[in-house]
């Protein structure tokens, strides 16, 4: 309970246990496996950029980045700026379009190329890697 914000009593006893079942040590390493990536996670990562954990926010500074993040997830960031800007009646420049077409241009080729098999190649050799870096540190044990 130190830090820059305490918790009151009955709070912190209410989220230690949640934190407890997210911190094990099952859980931490799957996550350092490679196992845990999931769309819930890919929305959440869109949405901490957008509204950092680090600094306080307002509830509206949140609803509004949840609610950008959640568009430009489920339609793509073009589609998302448009219906935004023609909402607010405001006109869309060529930048603003040009840059929205990146941006999905390069969500939809990463896509493709994570499905590609050099990539799940890639992946499996890494994970190795890692499954062998883990054994032989708990080989050699605490030093």
């Amino acid at each position: 309970m130190h830090g820059k914000h305490q918790l009151m009593r009955n709070f912190y006893e209410t989220i230690m246990p949640i934190y407890q079942q997210l911190a094990s040590d099952e859980l931490l390493e799957r996550c350092a496996r490679c196992l845990t990536g999931n769309s819930k996670e890919i929305l959440h990562s869109v949405i901490w950029n957008k509204c950092s954990k680090k600094t306080s926010a307002s509830l509206c500074r949140v609803k509004i980045a949840v609610a950008d993040a959640v568009c430009k997830f489920n339609v793509g960031s073009l589609k998302s700026l448009e219906s935004v800007q023609e909402e607010n009646n405001i006109l869309l420049n060529k930048k603003s379009r040009y840059l929205a077409m990146w941006r999905d241009y390069r969500r939809v080729y990463q896509r493709r190329r994570k499905k590609s098999v050099a990539f799940e190649l890639a992946k499996k050799n890494k994970l190795a890697r890692k499954r062998k870096e883990y054994y032989f540190f708990k080989k050699e044990g605490v030093t």
